[in-house]
């Protein structure tokens, strides 16, 4: 049954990108931990910039308040980031491996995807300003390329399991 096979191939498909997305998730807030505290520069300004008008004395209370609260918002951000491809992921290899019905991975796939996408769109239009060196802005771009396909494929991949159900159970039901 021709059906069958494009249904197996199509849930491995989805399964596949389904521990892509987790990989993708975890390499995502490691290289953003990783430049949180490698580069602490940026980080130096925009403390400087917080605490500016702050009395001489209460500088370094200030400095260490202002810290604590600011990598604990980047934590809290990089943790619901990775969560979100935790869902994304996990749903993709339940529903690829027929184990449960679920939505809501599907247009949050679709969202990424296309942020994803746009983001690649920007990093080719500011290749120069944004970037340290040439490698950085060629590996953040296939990265982000490669996101974005992943979730749009995750998206296809449902779709045509989706389609290829509805086409068996009605082939199911003209035999009887």
């Amino acid at each position: 049954m021709d059906i069958m096979r494009e249904l197996r191939r199509s849930r491995h498909a989805l399964t596949i990108a389904g521990a892509g997305v987790i990989a993708f998730g975890f390499w995502t807030v490691l290289k953003m931990t990783m430049l949180m505290f490698s580069d602490t520069s940026e980080v130096d300004e925009i403390v400087a910039e917080a605490i500016a008008q702050v009395p001489m004395e209460d500088v370094e209370i200030e400095r260490i308040i202002f810290l604590v609260v600011f990598y604990s918002v980047v934590a809290i951000l990089l943790l619901l980031f990775f969560l979100l491809h935790l869902y994304i992921g996990r749903a993709c290899i339940a529903v690829g491996k027929n184990e449960k019905r679920r939505f809501m991975y599907l247009p949050l796939s679709l969202f990424l995807g296309i942020l994803f996408l746009v983001s690649v769109r920007y990093n080719i239009l500011h290749f120069t300003t944004e970037f340290d060196s040439a490698f950085d802005g060629f590996a953040t771009t296939v990265f982000d390329l490669s996101s974005g396909i992943t979730m749009l494929g995750i998206v296809y991949s449902s779709v045509r399991i989706a389609v290829l159900k509805w086409k068996l159970r009605r082939g199911q039901a003209d035999e009887h």
